[in-house]
């Protein structure tokens, strides 16, 4: 009996909080942590095109998702990128053969 009385006059409140922590785990699920990921050297004549086409599987996206992610997490508008700055990828550390601070086009 409290239950129904308390559901009927608080139902959009449960509701809303049921969405809000729905919403929080996946966005908590989603959000990969920076410090796992890569961190790469921009190499002369490099796009954020040709970093992508590398290293887009291995980061388990298409190419166009990769490169908003790196715009997003590097401050980069415009796919403005210049040789030597370092970016971070959305890939493992370990998740591609090489060094840490490799560069990104030899």
């Amino acid at each position: 009996m409290a239950v129904a009385r308390l559901w009927k006059q608080y139902n959009y409140v449960m509701i809303l909080i049921v969405v809000i922590l729905i919403l929080g785990f996946y966005m908590i699920a989603s959000l990969q942590d920076r410090s796992s990921c890569r961190e790469i050297v921009v190499g002369e004549g490099q796009t954020l095109w040709n970093i992508a086409d590398r290293y887009a599987k291995a980061g388990s996206m298409n190419r166009e998702e990769f490169i908003r992610w790196v715009e997003a997490h590097n401050d980069i508008d415009g796919n403005m990128i210049k040789a030597g700055e370092k970016i971070v990828i959305p890939v493992e550390k370990n998740g591609v053969p090489g060094n840490e601070n490799e560069m990104a086009f030899k």
